[in-house]
């Protein structure tokens, strides 16, 4: 009895090990990725989001005068939700010597990944 006492006991011992060595998926909050500046009443909006999935602007947000990208990311601004219709390049030309639409959702890429 007393054997088989230490071999369960030892089967706990290394189905613990096991378990902690098990790396769980977290959950990806993002990171910071696009800086709208020159927002009528609110001046700076900060993106953040997971690089590649389209994200939709906030109601508030629709015009800016100038747009950063994150270092190594490359983002598009659109004119429709959900990442349609025209868009801007950030880093690109700057906004000022263009015509100003209203702007409703934005994504960004790794600027050295390939697809």
């Amino acid at each position: 009895m007393r054997c088989f006492t230490f071999v369960s006991t030892l089967g706990l011992v290394f189905a613990a090990t096991d378990a902690d060595n098990k790396v769980y998926r977290r959950q990806i909050s993002g990171v910071e990725l696009l800086t709208l500046n020159g927002i009528p009443g609110l001046g700076t909006f900060t993106g953040v989001g997971i690089p590649g999935e389209c994200q939709n602007l906030p109601r508030n947000i629709n015009t800016f005068t100038t747009a950063e990208a994150t270092p190594g990311f490359v983002c598009h601004v659109y004119t429709g939700g959900d990442c349609t219709g025209s868009f801007i390049t950030v880093p690109g030309p700057s906004l000022l010597s263009l015509e100003t639409p209203t702007w409703q959702s934005w994504v960004c890429n790794c600027a050295a990944c390939s697809d």
